[in-house]
């Protein structure tokens, strides 16, 4: 794997965060914390 899950999780997490900006706060309220979780999820699997 090029990227290891921590960095992966460093990188990507605030970026999810502006991407879930961008439509309002009420979009980022709802889906923050799925979005973060699957993408733990996936560094960790990716990193096994």
């Amino acid at each position: 794997m090029i990227i290891t899950n921590d960095f992966a999780l460093i990188t990507f997490v605030p970026f999810s965060f502006i991407v879930l900006d961008m439509p309002g706060d009420s979009q980022r309220d709802k889906l923050a914390l799925p979005v973060v979780v699957m993408q733990t999820i996936a560094a960790n699997l990716g990193s096994m």
